[in-house]
């Protein structure tokens, strides 16, 4: 069975790293699978050894690619693009559109879809298939399928390590306006005025370099200069050693966010045995009981926050609890053993159902 992915840009961030990480893995499956990007980027690095390959090309290029050689299923992640092109073909394959985007304003192309185009939904998540149904009306087939975590990230834990002489809280995403990054700096700046003593990794790229100057400016108003560490363009591959670092070291992973659609940087710290403390909003309430496998605070109290973290920080066996169990819960379900046969299994019942 041969299936198609489509994104937009060839980037360095989530998308890419699920793109990656199924590509290595359903051939083990029987899916032969293979991505198409419709702009050239800086994401080409991330596929560097994998076998299959990937394309780059504008809609001409990719509607002469498939209507010479159609693949039996076409998954869009978020590239509605495509649609009109598929619409003048003599055979088109069956269509799925994944749709992974939190960002409102990048949604609203849900609302304007042509029934027809689209033969069913896929979200990595209860509250995003909720978000989906209520841009598309109900009705609509729409399926939760889990994301497949990285292989880095589910390997092995064997306390290797580097141990700081401090705890670190940190913070991991893209450092934007739902992402909520200031949020980090403004509960780093409580704890350190409560008399914490950490260090806060701030691990992410901005979306305006003007950021630099902001996020400089904040660390000298909170008198956290010396304690706050930035470190940009950190490639999602090594990701996974930096929570390590964070975990031996006795500190944390918060999150800030306004919203996601899965949480893909929580789930990652929960792989790595990190307790994380996290908002109470989709949907990170499905895959985090506060209080068994990580912390939950009202979004955007960030005096809340802060009190969770500090007791965290305090107490050594029920950080590691949090972090042990967080281990055991994720991989469950995000395993690539256990998601990529899910999504294989997925696959092969979207394209033998009825045609369009």
């Amino acid at each position: 069975m041969r299936v198609l992915f489509v994104y937009k840009l060839l980037t360095i961030g989530g998308v890419e790293t699920v793109l990656r990480t199924r590509l290595e893995g359903l051939a083990a499956h029987g899916i032969d699978s293979r991505a198409w990007f419709l702009q050239e980027g800086p994401g080409r690095r991330m596929f560097r050894g994998v076998e299959h390959p990937i394309d780059v090309g504008d809609l001409r290029s990719f509607r002469k690619w498939i209507a010479a050689q159609p693949p039996d299923l076409l998954a869009s992640m978020d590239t509605p693009e495509i649609l009109p092109a598929l619409r003048r073909l003599r055979k088109r394959p069956k269509v799925v559109l994944e749709v992974h985007t939190p960002y409102r304003e990048n949604q609203q192309y849900l609302r304007t879809l042509d029934p027809g185009d689209v033969d069913l939904f896929c979200v990595p998540s209860q509250h995003q298939r909720r978000t989906v149904e209520s841009l598309v009306g109900e009705g609509r087939d729409i399926r939760v399928v889990p994301n497949a975590l990285a292989r880095g990230c589910v390997r092995e834990i064997d306390g290797a390590a580097p141990r700081l002489s401090g705890p670190i809280v940190c913070w991991v995403g893209r450092m934007d306006e739902l992402k909520n990054w200031r949020g980090f700096i403004e509960i780093a700046g409580l704890l350190r005025q409560g008399g914490v003593s950490a260090e806060y990794w701030l691990i992410g790229s901005p979306v305006d370099p003007s950021l630099d100057k902001e996020l400089f400016q904040l660390a000298v108003e909170r008198e956290m200069v010396d304690q706050l560490r930035w470190f940009r363009g950190v490639m999602p591959e090594h990701v996974p050693s930096f929570l390590d670092v964070v975990r031996e070291s006795g500190g944390v992973v918060v999150s800030t966010s306004l919203g996601e659609s899965f949480g893909m940087t929580v789930a990652e710290a929960m792989a790595r045995a990190c307790a994380v403390v996290v908002p109470h909003l989709g949907p990170f309430s499905e895959y985090v009981r506060s209080g068994e496998n990580g912390l939950l605070y009202t979004s955007t109290s960030s005096v809340e926050a802060a009190g969770l973290i500090r007791d965290l920080l305090a107490r050594d066996e029920l950080r590691r609890r949090l972090g042990s169990q967080a281990r055991i819960d994720i991989l469950e379900r995000h395993h690539p053993d256990v998601a990529l046969p899910a999504l294989a299994e997925q696959l092969r019942q979207i394209a033998s159902s009825s045609p369009s």
